[in-house]
């Protein structure tokens, strides 16, 4: 059960780390970006597609660990 209420933290806003860490990682989209446009266009998607479900597993199984 303290996974459901990690996620539920997590979503609903208790805690600044899930915004923070998406912030995080769209910086460094954007970044990669200007600094490799030709190679973003066959890593651009993948990198978001792989990162934000990965940041969110990360931060879920952190919260749930410390509950």
């Amino acid at each position: 059960m303290t996974v459901l209420r990690a996620v539920r933290s997590l979503v609903l806003g208790e805690t600044w780390e899930l915004p923070l860490a998406v912030a995080a990682l769209a910086g460094v989209a954007v970044t990669l970006h200007e600094l490799a446009p030709h190679a973003w266009d066959a890593i651009g998607a993948p990198f978001l597609a792989v990162g934000v479900p990965g940041v969110f597993v990360l931060l879920v199984r952190r919260s749930a660990s410390r509950r």
